[in-house]
């Protein structure tokens, strides 16, 4: 039997069609970076500022005396942690020339003895206990013949807490030592208490309060061999200075206390709860006079306002 070879087919060259591809739109999300967001809030303030500031020269309003000013870390910019040196050095220079500089400590003895303050009156502070308070705001301060108030957080001083883990804007900086805290009295800053470990006291029990505060207190004595009298509260906003915690200051032998709450002091801004303004990494000159002048005491009612809706 002979079998026909089948004819092979030939080999088809045209490719099957293909389905037609769609277009993809790629979408870039941009990170919005802590630094965006400080600066709105900072443009938002100036506007707010001008349209206050047009207000107290209609209603001929002007700020009381005693302005106490609240820095933490001086020196490069680590997002919006550390002040620029030149900017803490034009402050200082805009200080020297139009207000009067006087300690924290003076303001408080005004205030206990019954005395007026100085007119334009304005005290220096640092909280937590950087580094770079020596060695970048010890020297210029001494350069412009001022002094400065430095809250210093005993544990954070010891090593035995890293408190720039609670806030990306500070890592990186390195606490005080000792030697130089002792370097810092010599040199005429006063140094102040701001608990063991940097705990919101609201949150704590009585006993854990009293020990944050009065082991602080006297760790410091021990070190400095002289009484602390001045304490600064971490994050002192309105719902987290309650009646309790004033009277354990008191208790504990401070003689005043400064909280974080926006203002000036006067003769009646209670002593345990003296207010201060804060200076930022993006305040301009311009920003920094006007907060000087009042234009920005609007930040003490949103504070208010912030902490009557966390608290209900």
């Amino acid at each position: 039997m002979r079998y026909c070879a089948r004819p092979r087919q030939a080999a088809v060259s045209a490719k099957a069609p293909r389905s037609p591809r769609r277009k993809v739109r790629v979408m870039t999300v941009r990170t919005f970076q802590p630094q965006s967001l400080a600066m709105l809030k900072q443009q938002f303030r100036r506007k707010v500022g001008r349209l206050c500031r047009t207000w107290r020269l209609v209603a001929g309003w002007n700020r009381p005396a005693g302005t106490a000013l609240m820095y933490h870390s001086v020196g490069p910019a680590i997002e919006a942690g550390s002040l620029p040196a030149y900017r803490f050095e034009e402050q200082l220079a805009y200080l020297a020339k139009h207000r009067t500089v006087i300690s924290l400590k003076e303001i408080v003895h005004c205030r206990r003895a019954g005395r007026p303050l100085p007119a334009n009156c304005a005290a220096i502070t640092f909280d937590d206990g950087f580094e770079d308070n020596y060695t970048q705001a010890l020297p210029t301060l001494l350069r412009n013949g001022l002094s400065a108030t430095i809250f210093v957080t005993t544990a954070f001083v010891d090593g035995s807490i890293d408190i720039t883990a609670m806030w990306p804007a500070y890592r990186g900086l390195r606490p005080l030592n000792w030697s130089q805290v002792l370097e810092m009295r010599a040199a005429g800053m006063d140094i102040g208490a701001h608990t063991a470990t940097h705990p919101t006291l609201a949150g704590l029990s009585q006993s854990a309060a009293w020990k944050e505060i009065y082991d602080s207190k006297r760790y410091l004595e021990d070190r400095l061999q002289e009484p602390i009298t001045l304490f600064a509260y971490p994050r002192g906003q309105p719902r987290s200075l309650p009646g309790r915690l004033k009277r354990l200051v008191q208790q504990a032998g401070f003689s005043a206390a400064c909280s974080t709450i926006w203002g000036a002091d006067n003769r009646h801004t209670d002593l345990f709860a003296l207010r201060r303004l804060r200076v930022d990494v993006f305040d301009t000159a311009e920003d920094f006079e006007a907060k000087l002048r009042g234009d920005w005491d609007f930040v003490a009612l949103y504070q208010w306002l912030k902490s009557t809706a966390e608290t209900t």
